[in-house]
């Protein structure tokens, strides 16, 4: 028995060079972060080419959470007269089409409409999708119509049944788009707050302004100007430096526990298997999107195929994002670091079926589920059920297993050395890694609920529709292949005043 006493002593120290690479790939991934935030507001720009002199560098703007941000846009100084056409400068800037798909959002719906009318972004306008809600969804929505100040840039659409072979988000995406009226559409979860009022701002002008040099005109000309002559112009193809489709990835509001517990693992289990700047780079195969902000050029949507070519995909998000590389078109994702915040899931029994329909529609793989279920028990897991096991066994007697408990312990600790990192890295306590035994155990078993998914032995349930198959396979005769069976009936739709 000493060669097997040996050999878990040398898997010991091969899981302990695991963590190693792994906490230097922490420090990398950290390192290598692209955020926008309030600051990335374009006005300095626009102040320096004199196109508006009421807006100045240094001023403060409040968010919606009551903290001064440090941007250089005075929320007062956009008059009634500057979003009409007074001033030439903000007029310039692209229509933006906001599309927030809801179903049963009665707890979000508010916040999430109310955060996006107070945007101080200059030409937009935000179309509410509600997607057969059973609750008070569509009525919180009108109420804001009515009440708010800027209500008439508000629009409620009214999805009346699901048609056959489309899932029930992906079907309200194409509601939105088609009464849309922007140039550039940007699809919103109906759970995101916006904790800035410079989102559409931030966003529009990190997508636009890359291709300054290349197909927006010189240097010389106004930044708006250019901006504008990008994101409108009908003969647009994409350039080098473009981005034709810019994902902001969430900030997660963690209230509970449970939340600061699980839900950074969650993320990052899913962001190792598509790395930023590996999506940034054109060359790469690798693309991601997260459907909570999606800001996506018109034409390349188009161009694409739109929601249509991935309405049979139960991650639309990430098939929208291959699409898009596959196409030629220019895909980027950023992080956030004041613009918006969402609150994922509100139970723990949400958040295990949310994060196995997620794992299992973004990875699109078996292999890729089962291998990410397996690091799990090899890497948490087993180092912690070794060290339970030396532990007993040298309270036995056992002089022997000193060594075994030094092994599995060193290993345990770098373990929680890179937790620890891994939570700061999400905005949660460093105390949290403490609690990564139990962590680990409720990511085996979301991963299990994905992999039961991907092997076709269970079926998808979200917002009270019943899928009975999420992976589609092509069939011959038919271009997006066999659809999945859901809802029922014609397609129905209608807009509500």
């Amino acid at each position: 028995m000493g060669w097997l006493f040996s050999s878990w002593l040398g898997m010991g120290g091969l899981i302990a060079g695991a963590w190693m690479v792994r906490h230097w790939g922490i420090g990398y991934a950290r390192d290598r972060r692209v955020a926008l935030g309030s600051g990335s507001c374009p006005h300095r720009a626009v102040d320096r080419a004199g196109d508006n002199p009421a807006l100045t560098d240094g001023n403060q703007v409040e968010d919606s959470g009551g903290e001064e941000k440090n941007c250089s846009l005075t929320v007062t100084a956009l008059t009634d007269g500057d979003r009409t056409g007074d001033n030439p400068a903000l007029t310039d800037w692209p229509l933006v089409s906001v599309i927030v798909p809801a179903k049963d959002e009665e707890a979000n719906i508010g916040v999430c409409v109310s955060s996006l009318l107070d945007q101080d972004y200059p030409d937009y306008e935000i179309i509410v999708v509600d997607d057969r809600s059973t609750d008070a969804t569509g009525a919180i929505v009108r109420e804001l119509t009515e009440a708010h100040e800027r209500g008439g840039r508000l629009r409620l659409l009214r999805v009346e049944s699901l048609p056959q072979g489309w899932f029930g988000k992906h079907n309200a995406m194409r509601v939105g788009v088609e009464a849309a009226r922007g140039a550039v559409l940007c699809f919103i979860d109906a759970d995101c707050r916006q904790t800035s009022r410079c989102t559409l701002w931030a966003a529009v002008a990190h997508a636009t302004e890359r291709n300054s040099h290349k197909a927006c005109g010189t240097g010389s000309q106004p930044a708006s100007h250019r901006l504008q002559t990008c994101a409108t112009s009908t003969g647009y193809k994409p350039v080098p430096h473009g981005v034709d489709f810019l994902t902001i990835i969430p900030r997660l509001e963690m209230v509970t526990w449970w939340d600061r517990v699980v839900q950074p693992l969650c993320a990052a289990q899913l962001i190792a298997w598509f790395l930023p700047h590996k999506v940034n780079k054109r060359h790469t195969k690798v693309a991601y999107a997260n459907g909570m902000f999606m800001l996506i050029r018109r034409a390349c949507y188009e161009g694409i195929g739109g929601i249509e070519a991935a309405r049979d995909h139960v991650n639309e998000d990430i098939r929208l994002a291959q699409l898009t590389k596959e196409h030629g078109y220019r895909l980027r994702v950023v992080e956030n670091e004041d613009l918006y915040v969402s609150r994922m899931y509100r139970t723990p029994s949400e958040t295990v079926r949310g994060w196995a329909r997620i794992f299992h529609g973004s990875l699109q793989s078996r292999w890729k589920v089962g291998l990410s279920l397996a690091s799990w028990v090899v890497l948490v897991i087993v180092p912690w059920v070794s060290l339970l096991v030396a532990v007993v066994g040298c309270a036995a007697g056992r002089s022997s297993w000193l060594s075994a408990v030094v092994v599995w312990g060193a290993v345990v600790v770098l373990a929680q050395v890179a937790a620890a990192r891994l939570y700061r890295m999400f905005d949660a306590p460093w105390v949290c890694a403490l609690a990564q035994p139990l962590s680990a155990c409720v990511m085996v078993g979301i991963l299990l609920g994905a992999l039961m998914q991907s092997l076709g032995w269970s079926r998808t349930t979200w917002r009270g529709t019943t899928y009975a198959r999420t992976v589609v396979p092509p069939v011959a005769g038919e271009g997006h292949g066999s659809r999945p069976k859901i809802g029922g009936g014609a397609a129905g739709s209608t807009e509500v005043s």
